[in-house]
Formats: C-alpha cells, sequence, structure tokens
C-alpha cells in the first residue's frame, strides 16, 4: 500500500526507497474516484481518491497471485469436462452399437436371401420399430419359402404330369 500526492509521487509506503518517486509502468489517467490499472510488469494497481486532500490510497497487487485460484479452478474444470466428454462418447458408442446391431443383423440375412437362402431369419424380439420390421422380414421370408417350394412342388406335378401323358401317348 501507498499513498500518493496528487501529482503522483509516493508519499507514504512500506519500502521507504519509494518515498519520492512516482509509480513506473503505469498509465497515469486517474480520472475518478476509483481507479484500476494494470502496469508493464504484471502487476495491478488499485486506487481511491480521498475527496478533500486529493491524495490517493494505492494497492498494488501481484496478479498472478489473485489469479492463482481461478486458473486451478479452471484446470480443474477442463479435467472435469474432459472426462464428461470422454463419458458421453462411450455411451453414445454404447447406444450406436445398439441401434446398428439389429441393422447388421437384418442386412447380413438380406444377402442370405438374395444369395438363394429362404432359411435366413433375424432374431428380435424388442417391442421398439426394429422388433417390428425384423418380424416382418421374417414373415416376407417365410412366404417367399413358401411359394417357393410351392412353385417346385408344381413344377413336379406339372412334369409329372407331363411324363404321364407321354406314357399314355406311348401305349
Amino acid at each position: 500500500y501507498m499513498i500518493l500526492s496528487e501529482d503522483g509521487m509516493i508519499c507514504s509506503s512500506e519500502d521507504t526507497s519509494l518515498l519520492g518517486t512516482q509509480i513506473q509502468g503505469l498509465s497515469g489517467r486517474q480520472d475518478g474516484r476509483m481507479n484500476a490499472d494494470m502496469a508493464e510488469n504484471g502487476l495491478l494497481y488499485t486506487s481511491v481518491e480521498a475527496p478533500f486532500s486529493h491524495y490517493r490510497m494505492l494497492c498494488q497487487s501481484d496478479l498472478s497471485m489473485l489469479t492463482k485460484d481461478i486458473r486451478e479452478h479452471v484446470i480443474y474444470l477442463l479435467l472435469l469436462v474432459s472426462l464428461v466428454f470422454m463419458v458421453l462418447i462411450f455411451i453414445a458408442k454404447i447406444l450406436s452399437n445398439q441401434l446398428y446391431r439389429p441393422i447388421q443383423e437384418l442386412t447380413e440375412a438380406m444377402d442370405d436371401v438374395g444369395g438363394g437362402d429362404f432359411t435366413a431369419r433375424v432374431s428380435g424380439q424388442d417391442a421398439d420399430e426394429f422388433g417390428v420390421v425384423l418380424a416382418h422380414f421374417n414373415e416376407m421370408v417365410s412366404r417367399m419359402d413358401g411359394l417357393m417350394d410351392q412353385v417346385v412342388q408344381e413344377r413336379t406335378e406339372k412334369r409329372e404330369a407331363e411324363i404321364n401323358a407321354l406314357q399314355y401317348q406311348i401305349r
């Protein structure tokens, strides 16, 4: 703490070697009753002017000491935000896998059916939209399998009928 005269000279200070000098690095503007100024050397100067004598009470503070707790809290906050972000990414990955799994199974079963395997089925007992789609897919493949069996059966019967007709003509 220091007391400055109207012209900015140090009148009182704990460090007596500063008496009669001016503070270096201040902008020099003291335009209000209370002022705060930051010097180039990282010091914060706050002052208040006495209303009658126009002397100023000046407080010199090390800005790094003032902001030390804030910096520590910012570091903790950044670590916490990073941790929460990683947990959220992990949860999103789990959820996306749960959503992707039925689609992947359906795609594989569709590839099997496209290759001619009408016994391919998708396991899905969920009551959600995917479960409904999977159930309809299984039902569709079952119908296709039944229709294919019916076509094979009809062709077999048609061939047998043709063979019988040829045998009848031969007789």
